[in-house]
């Protein structure tokens, strides 16, 4: 990874390859990873995501824990590293400003591009899965959410890399994405 660059903060749709590719980009590049999803649950000190948004104002918990891990994560990098932001998190105003803030850090925003199909087939294959955010079946929820998100990961994203290949051809162009940064 370059010098001048912090790190690569990697939004994209459940199901994308951000965590599973972000891993192996890090592993690629010799950076840190950092999954916010696997921050957040431990900020929220539930044992599952579902655990969190079951409970009486779950969703706004989850949204807040959000924020500060990626906040906090943006600060202790000193070091540039690969981080993975929770699908949801972009949508809230005060995350994607803290996100567009971290450019002016040194960081990039690189969107994890996959369809809703190939979304929907990979968090379909997860047996640990995440809850359901509209109550209908995982292929019309990934649906509606890839139509009503994808804006919102256009309108922050650096760069894109494709989604829709096997996780180790994402990894590498994730690792070309953190040098030519």
């Amino acid at each position: 990874m370059r010098e001048s660059l912090r790190g690569l903060l990697l939004i994209g749709m459940r199901g994308a390859g951000k965590s599973a590719a972000g891993r192996a980009a890090a592993t690629l590049t010799s950076t840190p990873f950092i999954d916010l999803d696997d921050r957040a649950l431990s900020r929220c000190g539930a044992a599952s995501v579902e655990e969190v948004f079951a409970s009486p104002g779950g969703d706004a918990r989850w949204r807040l824990a959000e924020l500060e891990v990626l906040a906090q994560a943006i600060a202790e990098c000193r070091s540039p590293c690969i981080i993975a932001v929770g699908a949801g998190a972009p949508l809230h105003p005060q995350t994607a400003d803290a996100l567009r803030q971290a450019r002016s850090l040194g960081w990039r925003i690189v969107h994890v591009r996959a369809s809703s199909e190939t979304c929907a087939a990979r968090v379909g294959a997860d047996p640990a899965g995440r809850p359901s955010i509209t109550g209908s079946g995982i292929v019309g929820e990934i649906a509606s959410l890839h139509a009503q998100r994808t804006p919102v990961y256009e309108s922050l994203q650096d760069i894109a890399v494709d989604g829709e290949p096997g996780i180790d051809q994402v990894a590498r162009s994730i690792a070309r994405a953190a040098s030519d940064s």
